[in-house]
Parts: structure tokens; sequence; C-alpha cells
């Protein structure tokens, strides 16, 4: 098994790169909220 060497990124810098995909987001407490309940 390979270790995983990839660092967190918070919450915030996992919605950034979606938004500037194109993705709407229009409350990012909600979004925040739904990535601590998911994950990624």
């Amino acid at each position: 098994m390979t270790p995983y060497n990839k660092p967190h990124l918070s919450y915030q810098n996992q919605i950034d790169p979606l938004k500037s995909r194109g993705l709407i987001i229009y409350d990012e407490n909600f979004a925040i909220t739904k990535l601590k309940h998911i994950s990624y």
C-alpha cells in the first residue's frame, strides 16, 4: 500500500478550485458544512 503524501486542504481551499471551474456556490457556509460531512 502506498502512503498518502498530499497535504490536507482547508475547506475553503477545496471550494476555491470548484468555483474556478465554474461551479456556482451560493452559500459557502452550506458548502463547508456539506464537505465536513462528506469529506473528500
